[in-house]
């Protein structure tokens, strides 16, 4: 027997549904129903929310799935002057300093394909929090394939990476756990 659904409600904002099960839908024996949820916070702090659903089998018995998120505030956009930009390897007139310019008509490049262990550096000057960087290639193809992010106040010593991945266009949002340390080197 199939197991029909009459009553759903769907979870409130910050929470939303991005698969609608709708009442009246149906689910038949053996048949795996998943459904997503967003979080989209526009505020801090923590939220708690709920799906509610009752289906045919016991119409009296309302399930609740309940979601927690939290909400942190956006990234602050920290000021670049002062700082200094290094690298592994740099191509002509593609320098590291072009990377914190604030222009995409600019950029840096290594001038050689990929290779692991190439690097660039952003020393900051002084110890910041740091839980986001954003590398744009504006649209080209050369983009970093696989990165790991290091905040460090060491260079010679980077500690464990606060984030790795790949990517397959730009530009390349990488969030993490903010942390504190006055250089940023991402590691191809």
């Amino acid at each position: 027997t199939d197991l029909s659904i009459p009553i759903t409600k769907n979870p409130a904002a910050p929470f939303a549904a991005a698969t609608v099960l709708s009442e009246g839908d149906s689910v038949k024996p053996g048949q795996t129903l998943t459904e997503s949820v967003t979080f989209t916070p526009t505020a801090t702090g923590a939220f708690t929310g709920g799906w509610e659903i009752t289906g045919s089998d016991d119409p009296t018995n309302r399930k609740t799935v309940t979601f927690t998120g939290t909400g942190t505030a956006a990234p602050t956009m920290l000021s670049r002057t002062g700082w200094v930009a290094t690298a592994s390897n740099t191509a002509g007139g593609d320098v590291p300093a072009n990377a914190l310019d604030g222009s995409l008509a600019s950029r840096w490049s290594t001038g050689a394909v990929e290779a692991a262990g190439m690097w660039f550096q952003v020393d900051m000057g002084t110890a910041n929090t740091v839980s986001q960087i954003v590398m744009d290639s504006n649209g080209s193809g050369d983009y970093a394939r696989s990165y790991s992010v290091y905040v460090t106040n060491d260079p010679a010593n980077l500690g464990t990476a606060v984030a790795q991945g790949t990517a397959t266009a730009t530009p390349i949002t990488v969030g993490f756990t903010g942390k504190s340390g006055r250089y940023i080197r991402v590691v191809l």
